[in-house]
């Protein structure tokens, strides 16, 4: 009953008349338990001092933690970071102090208070916790310019494909600001090639929204993979359909042909010959898109492999229905069919 009184009081903001009726309880797990209430509804209303006096009361460990660690929380949504700091001390259970450190140093860097978020990050034992607060520093970093020192941050990370992520991250904010070389460079340096293969298809488009388009097919260029740099140049020449330079558009779609021609790979040549015929339809030019995806189908007949053969006449079938040729695309879809035929007489389904 006087644990009952005691819970009602606190809730109603009675903190005094709650106190005093809790300390006159005389089973001592039953005023624990109102003093954990007391003390959380203290925290809610603001309190934390006079939370913080009744966490010192508890000699319960495990309670007396809970009740710190919601202070310390409340502390830095508050953004008083050193008492968080000093609660961080009282808490003994390592992974408990771990999560508090973390929130502390996630909540400096947010802030912008990036050397005292690195200075917190030190106490953290967890690796993985210690990374989501470096690349919420480089977050911070990059916000606020410091691209140098972002990317100094990003190579203390071990993890390959977290770093990668983080560059990644800190290449895009290069092109975000138009330092397109330094985001080349980046790519370049410091990812490996299928990351870097992400990066430099948004540089060009980048480029391209700047009017540069010798710089945009330079940076395609770069690009290793054949079929990757076809797909760029796909994009690079929608882009300038889009923006009336029709005839750019057609000699870059004429170099991504040249280039998707060159693919040893059987299906991936037909492959990249239906993603340019669909941009070839994005583009407008619907004559050139019949033809591309014409000969798509015809090089995907000559696959060796039937299930390989089955699924690019499946995919170039697809697109062409997308792209409102209904009449090619069963023809394709029957070929995918009848290859897909073969694939279960062989297999003796």
């Amino acid at each position: 009953e006087m644990r009952g009184i005691a819970v009602t009081k606190a809730k109603a903001g009675d903190f005094t008349t709650a106190l005093e009726t809790a300390r006159l309880i005389g089973d001592m797990s039953e005023q624990l338990s109102a003093l954990h209430v007391i003390a959380i509804q203290q925290i809610k209303e603001g309190q934390l001092c006079a939370a913080l006096e009744i966490a010192q009361q508890i000699f319960e460990p495990d309670e007396r933690a809970e009740i710190l660690y919601r202070i310390a929380h409340a502390q830095v949504d508050a953004g008083d970071f050193a008492a968080a700091l000093v609660i961080s001390q009282q808490l003994s259970g390592r992974t408990q102090r771990e999560i508090l450190l973390s929130e502390v140093a996630q909540a400096q860097a947010h802030r912008g208070e990036v050397v005292a978020s690195l200075a917190t990050s030190q106490s953290i034992l967890n690796y993985e916790k210690r990374m989501e607060v470096l690349c919420e520093i480089i977050r911070t970093q990059l916000k606020d310019g410091e691209f140098i020192e972002a990317l100094r941050n990003a190579q203390q990370i071990n993890d390959m494909h977290q770093r990668a992520e983080v560059i990644h991250m800190i290449a895009q904010a290069h092109i975000e600001v138009g330092n397109f070389i330094t985001a080349l460079e980046i790519a370049q340096e410091h990812l490996e090639k299928k990351k870097a293969e992400i990066i430099l298809p948004m540089v060009a488009q980048a480029q391209i929204h700047k009017g540069d388009v010798s710089a945009a097919l330079e940076t395609v260029n770069l690009i290793a993979s054949s079929d990757k740099r076809t797909n760029a140049l796909c994009i690079i020449a929608v882009m300038l359909a889009q923006i009336g330079k029709q005839e750019d558009a057609m000699a870059v779609f004429a170099s991504a042909i040249e280039i998707a021609h060159s693919i040893e790979n059987i299906k991936q040549r037909a492959l990249s010959l239906m993603d340019i015929a669909v941009a070839q339809s994005e583009a407008g030019e619907k004559e050139a898109a019949h033809s591309a995806f014409t000969e798509a189908v015809h090089i995907a007949q000559t696959i060796n492999s039937k299930i390989e053969k089955a699924g690019a006449l499946l995919s170039i079938a697809i697109a062409q229905a997308q792209n409102g040729d209904q009449k090619r695309s069963s023809v394709a879809f029957s070929d995918a069919v009848l290859a897909a035929k073969e694939v279960q007489a062989g297999a003796g389904l």
